[in-house]
């Protein structure tokens, strides 16, 4: 039988779901993919159909007469254009997926006519071919909708012209077919149309003014290359993001290649047809990477039944567009009235310009600042290596270390040390001599709590006074290396003060103080591995938290959503309960600034008025000097650490450091401008130095009356409670509800002093204990076990309690249950944390001190505080720099923390020998001007 255009018996065409569907789809698909440019290209002549269109017309007809469903499917399109009706599924007997494209088209045909319907669709034969024939009676509506568009004519007419090609060729094979719709090719469909017709007229510049003129062009330009097949234009498509697996899981980046996309070099040479002109001179333009921001239907986050707490999800694309483009155009260019129509909810874009650091005062004046310092560095580093050079000084730590165990001179007796960690020298010396441990006074490490009054050497090395903070004495000719303070003087120049100053700075004497790994006797030597301990605990928190979940404008993660059971686990409730760390310090600094000003108190045997002066300047001079200059270069330099797809357009952590810096200059960033709050982590310091403050009227009472001391800050613990579970019960909110809650439990809970004061209150206690008790081992062994058992129970119990409500399907905690939680969990853990100082100072603390004592850790914790400020930033900028999407799970996540871990402590100790060293030597020269070397 000979093979018609259109068959009579093309009615037949077997009427399955799967046959609908596809026809329905492809033709769908086909209009929207050109829908930028509809109603953009009315002719206003809707009263002749071309001979193409009135055969795909036919086609059409036939396919809702044999199936009055597609009639009616069709019918629901122009209801839904009308806004009169949504399609449900189950009316239009299609997927949910199928059903929001139908949704999406009827939004494109508005038309207020009548919903088509069976008995309006003509079932005439089709015309022949070469002659044209009006519509039938009753079709004028639907097709005026379908044929305004010169586009749309265009497309029916192409689609006819491949089902004609494909017939003809089925004819010459002779090949049945069942069906023509099997002819339609949608690729080469689109790529004809595209060609048809320049970009410029399927999106023309409508409404003006919202994109630059040289950035549209080059946009345009760019599409009509990418159909003309130009290399460099397939790149940018290349290298522009596109949709990934994993949509459910949380998978909303659309990364893109950043790198490809600075590579890529358009060129338009001279001759070439770009958009149906042909271009008469050539040039040239760069491109850059942008990032398109889109929110996520609140309906979509509903159907993963997923709790996000808060966390706001978005849709991210990368764009890789022409350089000529900003910000501002790319957010435009989503406004122009042929894509406005697309329904695309762009938020905002960011594009990333250049970065000109010339035109950045801030910048460039922590540059200077910071080479300021550097120069300083090498300046001091020569003169020491000169001065000890020309001395034949060994380096002050090293010949400390070896003078220990080295034969005084004249007594030829040796300074040991006991399995105890006490002195014993030759009883004759033992009055007139005094020994100094280790080449550093008892005590010495550079993150003592208080001020102690010690006196220096030109090196920066620390020299004890005759009654140490300690009660330990010092060997004026070991702390020299043997050679005694009359000897020392005849061999030594004196040194100015611009020269102490200067090598202050010095690596070579720095370097060695910090990794010194040895501490005094009589030292508390398992603060070391708990201060190490507590901020490791800190670190493993924020590698779940900085870069993966914090990021205000982009989530780095692939798998996000999987997040959500892992802290439903029951072991993960280690990682939420690193909060607790923080108490830790808490108690630690409560207890050392109690127990050394005490002691220092009791030697001196007065409190006068420039030792407290000293005691504040102390502090202040401590924290600060190496404080300032991390906020400085984070504040300044942090937007040009790095880059990269991932690189905010602004961290808003960084940027407030612009502005709000004098917060934390004087410590009071945790109660002002919290909103807007510079490296927010430093909260505690805040907190720290505000306790610091009030210290010293606790103090003053423990000093005349120690029990009158005691109950003074016991009831400082009650009220610290007492506020806590008021807050708490008001604002019933936790590490989780801090996006969800406007931050009421991070700015009313968790920073302010009055909550957390619980822990320094029980540090102080503890410093008031040991201070009057010492270090006597407790001879109850019944009583050391139950200390134990009752620290490590209630330890654990802190930790996991939680997991009753984050587990999935748990129990939502009362106000009531989280306010006692919050009021009385974290004193309860500061006296697990101070139980555990007291056993271990009193030799009750087995392998637990051992290990917590062990010496190399010392160097690790000289460098906690500086590490503390550091460690978010580096995290920051790994993440920012990322190229790639990241995959949460625990291999992953382990690896992740090592790396910080491992950076964290080398940027730590350049900083320190760089700004904290130093700081600690100038403050000894400044108060010491006349000291002789």
């Amino acid at each position: 039988m000979e093979i018609t255009p259109f068959p009579m018996d093309f009615c037949e065409i077997p009427s399955t779901t799967m046959t609908r569907q596809v026809c329905l789809i492809t033709v769908f698909l086909l209009l929207m993919s050109m829908w930028s440019s509809l109603a953009q290209n009315n002719t206003g002549n809707t009263s002749t159909l071309t001979e193409t269109q009135t055969q795909l017309v036919y086609v059409l007809q036939q396919l809702m007469k044999n199936d009055h469903s597609l009639a009616t499917q069709l019918g629901l399109l122009v209801m839904a254009a009308n806004n009169t009706q949504e399609i449900p599924a189950a009316q239009a007997h299609v997927n949910p997926l199928l059903n929001l494209l139908l949704k999406s088209l009827g939004d494109m045909l508005k038309n207020p006519t009548p919903p088509v319907t069976t008995n309006n669709i003509n079932g005439s034969q089709p015309p022949p071919m070469g002659q044209s024939q009006a519509p039938p009676s009753g079709q004028n509506n639907l097709l005026d909708t379908l044929t305004q568009s010169a586009v749309l004519r265009e497309l029916m007419a192409l689609v006819t012209k491949q089902i004609i090609e494909g017939q003809q060729q089925a004819k010459q094979g002779n090949i049945s077919v069942d069906s023509p719709l099997m002819f339609i090719h949608p690729l080469p469909l689109v790529q004809q149309l595209l060609a048809s017709m320049p970009a410029r007229t399927a999106v023309p510049l409508k409404p003006s003014g919202l994109v630059s003129d040289v950035c549209y062009n080059d946009v345009m330009t760019t599409f009509d290359s990418l159909v003309a097949m130009k290399k460099w234009a397939v790149d940018m498509i290349d290298a522009t993001g596109k949709p990934n697996a994993g949509l459910q899981r949380g998978s909303f980046y659309f990364l893109g290649s950043y790198d490809q996309c600075y590579q890529i070099k358009p060129e338009i040479k001279a001759g070439d047809v770009i958009g149906g002109v042909n271009v008469t001179s050539s040039r040239s333009f760069s491109t850059k990477f942008c990032r398109a921001n889109i929110p996520i239907p609140d309906s979509f986050v509903e159907s993963l039944h997923v709790d996000t707490h808060g966390i706001r999800l978005k849709l991210i694309m990368g764009l890789c567009v022409p350089e000529t483009c900003h910000s501002a155009d790319m957010e435009g260019l989503f406004k122009l009235d042929a894509i406005k129509r697309l329904n695309i909810p762009v938020e905002s874009v960011h594009c990333y310009d250049e970065k000109d650091l010339s035109a950045d005062k801030s910048a460039i004046a922590a540059i200077c600042v910071l080479s300021v310092f550097g120069f300083l560095v090498v300046c001091g580093t020569f003169v020491d290596v000169i001065r000890r050079h020309q001395s034949g000084d060994r380096n002050p730590e090293m010949a400390a270390v070896a003078a220990k165990y080295t034969p005084n001179r004249e007594t030829n007796e040796y300074a040991n040390i006991t399995k105890n960690g006490q002195d014993n020298v030759n009883k004759e010396n033992a009055s007139n001599d005094k020994i100094y441990v280790n080449g550093f006074p008892p005590d010495f490490m550079p993150h003592k709590e208080s001020y102690k009054g010690l006196s220096t050497i030109p090196n920066g090395d620390m020299m004890s006074t005759e009654k140490h903070i300690n009660g330990d004495t010092i060997n004026p000719r070991v702390q020299n290396g043997g050679v005694s303070k009359s000897e020392n003087r005849q061999s030594k120049p004196r040194q100015g003060i611009l020269e102490r100053a200067v090598v202050c700075f010095s690596l070579y004497s720095n370097v060695p103080k910090i990794l010194h790994a040895a501490s005094g006797a009589g030292a508390v030597n398992c603060i070391h591995g708990i201060r190490f301990l507590s901020l490791t605990w800190v670190m493993i928190g924020h590698t779940f938290n900085y870069g993966i979940i914090s990021q205000d404008e982009t989530f780095t993660a692939d798998n996000l959503l999987d997040f959500v059971p892992y802290y439903q686990r029951f072991t993960y409730q280690a990682v939420i309960g690193g909060g607790f760390a923080v108490d830790t310090f808490f108690v630690l600094s409560g207890f050392l600034v109690t127990w050394l000003q005490l002691k220092e108190m009791h030697k001196r045997n007065k409190c006068a008025l420039g030792d407290w002066i000293m005691y504040y300047f102390h502090r202040f001079w401590r924290l600060t000097p190496i404080y300032m200059m991390v906020l400085m270069t984070f504040g300044c330099l942090y937007q040009y650490m790095g880059s990269g797809p991932f690189w905010p357009s602004k961290l808003w952590s960084a940027e407030h450091c612009k502005t709000v810096w004098w917060t934390n200059l004087l410590y009071v960033n945790n109660l002002v401008s919290t909103d807007a709050q510079c490296m927010g982590h430093t909260w505690y310091l805040a907190d720290d130095m505000q306790y610091y403050v009030i210290t010293p009227i606790f103090l003053a009472l423990m000093y005349i009356k120690p029990l009158l001391g005691a109950l003074s800050t016991l009831l400082l613990l009650c009220v610290g409670i007492g506020i806590t579970y008021w807050k708490e019960h008001d604002v019933s909110g936790n590490f989780f509800s801090m996006k969800s809650d406007g931050g009421r439990y991070w700015k009313e809970v968790y920073t302010v002093p009055w909550c957390r004061v619980g822990c320094w209150a029980i540090g102080m206690l503890l410093g008031l204990l040991i201070c009057k008790r010492g270090n006597k081992p407790i001879k109850n062994r019944a009583l050391v076990l139950t200390g134990w058992m009752a620290a490590a129970g209630a330890a654990l119990a802190i930790i996991y309690s939680p997991y009753g409500e984050n587990k999935d399907g748990g129990e939502v905690w009362t106000p009531t249950q989280r306010a006692f939680y919050e009021g009385f969990g974290r004193p309860a853990w500061g006296l697990c944390i101070a139980w555990v100082i007291f056993a271990c100072h009193t030799g009750c603390g087995g392998i637990i001190n051992s290990l917590l004592s062990w010496n190399g850790l010392i160097p690790l914790s000289r460098l906690t505080y500086a590490a503390y400020l550091v460690h978010p930033i580096v995290m920051e900028v790994y993440f920012s720099s990322r190229r790639t999407l990241f995959h949460v799970n625990d291999y992953s996540i382990i690896y992740l923390f090592l790396g910080h871990f491992g950076m964290t402590y080398m940027v730590s100790f350049v900083v320190s020998l760089m700004f904290e060293a130093p700081a600690m030597g100038l403050e000894k020269v400044l108060f010491r001007p006349s000291r002789k070397s």
